[in-house]
């Protein structure tokens, strides 16, 4: 599996910017995706948000790991590295939210 992320990442190399519109949504067995109101609040789980799958979201900032020129949505094996979203849809809606890579798919 991690083969096919490293090859999908060079087909989308460059390709993230603030802006970016995402699906927020469960993936393997972690059963539901979250998000933190500050990346310190994410090492503790306190004041941190459970999001349906499916929820909308618009990528305010990418972690610097996936925003570096030449690196894609893939480049890094760390997919837990939090990017800053904002929450488009559901009872989340409007908040702002850190949210781990892993639980992110853009959307076309």
């Amino acid at each position: 599996m991690k083969k096919l992320l490293i090859v999908v990442g060079v087909f989308f190399a460059g390709s993230l910017c603030a802006g970016d519109k995402v699906v927020i949504s469960s993936y393997a067995n972690y059963p539901t995706a979250s998000g933190c109101v500050s990346k310190a609040d994410n090492a503790k789980k306190s004041d941190c948000i459970l999001l349906a799958n499916g929820t909308l979201g618009e990528v305010i900032e990418w972690d610097s790991k996936y925003s570096k020129e030449g690196k894609g949505v893939f480049a890094q094996v760390d997919m837990f590295t939090l990017n800053k979203v904002s929450i488009l849809n559901g009872p989340a809606k409007g908040k702002v939210l850190y949210i781990d890579h892993i639980y992110l798919t853009l959307k076309n």
